[in-house]
């Protein structure tokens, strides 16, 4: 590399970053994951459409709040990051936020499924494990 090439990206991409330098970043980070999440809900939308089941329009409703809050955690992890600012304790604080946005899609759902495991909507008889035990 030439040496004014060097000299620049010393003083401008040296860590820490100023905050205008790192909010900058970290807005540029929103943008570009904002739309390949949009790109990919958008092709998982047309493959949930040709399917009869209605468990993966459920399944993709419920998966683009948390998708959409991870592309904010990744936003302030970066925007920390490039201040100086990671530590164990931020670390630990992403992994929290991160396995609560998990534990009411999985456990808050519950409800809406049948109380029958033998049975479905269609009348049809389903597979469970109480009914191939006699």
């Amino acid at each position: 590399m030439n040496e004014p090439l060097q000299a620049f990206l010393a003083e401008h991409l040296a860590l820490p970053l100023s905050w205008t330098g790192a909010v900058a970043v970290a807005v540029a980070v929103v943008i570009v994951l904002e739309f390949l999440n949009r790109q990919l809900f958008l092709g998982l939308q047309r493959l949930v459409v040709r399917t009869e089941t209605k468990l993966d329009d459920l399944l993709l409703k419920q998966m683009r709040w948390p998708a959409q809050a991870l592309v904010f955690l990744a936003a302030i992890h970066v925007l920390f990051t490039l201040r100086g600012g990671e530590s164990e304790t931020s670390s630990k604080a992403v992994t929290i936020v991160e396995l609560l946005l998990i534990a009411p899609t999985s456990s808050s759902r519950r409800s809406r499924w049948p109380s029958s495991t033998t049975g479905s909507a269609s009348g049809r008889r389903c597979w469970s494990p109480m009914s191939s035990a006699t």
